[in-house]
């Protein structure tokens, strides 16, 4: 009888195996569930294993670095946004990896000015298919049932737009990165707790993928304080935090 081999990460990487069986199963082409069956030695598959110890060992080559980012910036001036989430397209598309823009059309129209602006060629890499733009309002619209996320829609919606951005940009290792403010117009709806919820379930989005997102929220008289719990809940549910510079 075959000995069945184990496979387990030590402990301290416990909070980086988030979407571990989803990305394997995702390069594979295969049920998630069958990967965690593999893991548990339930059933043999080389390379199933094979490719579980190559995501361990990226995750462990990483040191403390997170494998995603999902940040945020308050802002008040467009001036600000643009500031921020310009750099962000950017860099994914000087790598030749793919960027995803939910965001309402005064944005997406300045956006495009500005990358233009700098020299980006938007119209061969829209028509590859490496840059991809949704109005936000119709992805919340998507994704809500009785004025909630419903997770399995939002990962469907968002999952299919990343699986497609990835194809293109024709890397061996290709990354997206996701601008999105559909959160936003959640709380400018005065809907905090479904704004929280679709941040939560972009964490999930983020390490099953290993995408980057960037979100912005509108500062207002609404939301903001520092003591504020929902304030506090869109806050945890980011790596990082950007408030008002310029």
């Amino acid at each position: 009888m075959k000995k069945v081999t184990y496979i387990r990460a030590p402990k301290d990487l416990s909070a980086k195996l988030i979407g571990l069986y989803s990305r394997v199963a995702l390069k594979l082409g295969i049920d998630p569930s069958y990967v965690s069956q593999v893991a548990h030695g339930e059933r043999q598959s080389a390379p199933v294993e094979d490719a579980i110890r190559d995501e361990l060992i990226r995750i462990r080559d990483q040191g403390t670095e997170t494998p995603y980012r999902h940040e945020v910036q308050f802002y008040s001036d467009d001036v600000v946004l643009l500031d921020r989430a310009v750099p962000f397209v950017a860099a994914a598309l000087t790598k030749g990896d793919a960027a995803i823009v939910i965001a309402t059309q005064s944005h997406r129209e300045s956006l495009v000015l500005r990358l233009r602006s700098e020299g980006f060629d938007l119209d061969a890499a829209i028509k590859a298919g490496r840059y991809v733009t949704i109005d936000a309002a119709v992805a919340i619209a998507k994704h809500m049932v009785h004025g909630m996320p419903k997770s399995d829609r939002l990962l469907k919606l968002m999952g299919g737009l990343i699986e497609e951005a990835m194809k293109a940009a024709k890397k061996e290792h290709p990354r997206v990165a996701v601008f999105g403010e559909g959160s936003s117009l959640l709380w400018e709806q005065g809907k905090a707790d479904a704004a929280i919820r679709s941040e939560r379930l972009g964490n999930q989005l983020a390490a099953i993928y290993d995408v980057d997102i960037l979100c912005a929220y509108k500062m207002s008289g609404a939301y903001g304080k520092e003591d504020d719990p929902d304030f506090k809940g869109i806050c945890a549910a980011h790596s990082a935090i950007y408030s008002q510079a310029k």
